[in-house]
C-alpha cells in the first residue's frame, strides 16, 4: 500500500474587518466642506477658492492646447474660390467665409470641442475692431483681433464699406485663429 501523507497544517485565518475607504474628494468637496465649518478663516477659504480657480484653468489650458494638437492635421486647406473684380486692376483672389472656410472647418471643430465666433467694436469713427474668438468645451479660449478702416470704394456706401471691413477681419482673425493654409489664385501680389 501506498504511504499516505499526512494533511497540511492548518493555520486559523485571521479576519480583518474592512474598513471602508471614503472616495477621494474633489478640491470643491474640500472647500465645500470647510465653507460649512464656522472656525475657517474667511481669507484661507478664499485662497482656497482662488487656487481651484487657478487649478481649472491650468487643466482647461492643457485640454485646449491637447484638443487643437489633435485636431490642427485635419484642418483643411483653404482654397480660395471668390474674386473681387475692381476698376482698372486685374481680379483678387480670397476665400469666402461662408462659402469656402466655415463649411470645412466647422465640423472639424465641433469634433475637438471647438467653436469659433467674432465680436465687432468701434474703438473710434471709421475703425472696425474684430475680435475672432475660439473656444473649447472645456472653458480656454483664445482671440485674435483685426483692426481696420472702413474698406472704402467707388461702388460702396459708407455703412458697405464698414461691413466689408467686418468681413476681411472675420476672415483674417479665422485664418490665424486655426492657422489655416490659404491657396488659390493669389494676382495681389
Amino acid at each position: 500500500r501506498p504511504k499516505s501523507r499526512p494533511a497540511p497544517k492548518t493555520h486559523p485565518q485571521t479576519t480583518q474587518a474592512l474598513v471602508p475607504q471614503e472616495p477621494a474628494q474633489t478640491p470643491l468637496a474640500i472647500i465645500e466642506r470647510v465653507a460649512r465649518d464656522k472656525t475657517v478663516d474667511v481669507a484661507k477659504l478664499a485662497a482656497l477658492v482662488d487656487l481651484q480657480k487657478e487649478m481649472m484653468r491650468v487643466q482647461a489650458k492643457i485640454d485646449f492646447d491637447q484638443a487643437f494638437a489633435r485636431m490642427a492635421p485635419e484642418l483643411p486647406t483653404i482654397t480660395k474660390r471668390g474674386k473681387i473684380q475692381g476698376k482698372n486692376r486685374p481680379a483678387i483672389g480670397y476665400a469666402r467665409l461662408g462659402e469656402d472656410i466655415h463649411p470645412v472647418i466647422k465640423p472639424v471643430l465641433a469634433r475637438y470641442g471647438f467653436a469659433i465666433r467674432h465680436r465687432t467694436e468701434w474703438p473710434a469713427p471709421n475703425m472696425v475692431r474684430v475680435i475672432g474668438i475660439l473656444s473649447h468645451r472645456s472653458g480656454h479660449s483664445e482671440q485674435s483681433a483685426f483692426e481696420g478702416p472702413a474698406d472704402a470704394s467707388d461702388y460702396r456706401s459708407h455703412v458697405q464699406s464698414l461691413g466689408s471691413t467686418v468681413s476681411y477681419g472675420r476672415r483674417y482673425t479665422t485664418v490665424d485663429l486655426l492657422n489655416l493654409t490659404v491657396i488659390g489664385m493669389d494676382d495681389d501680389g
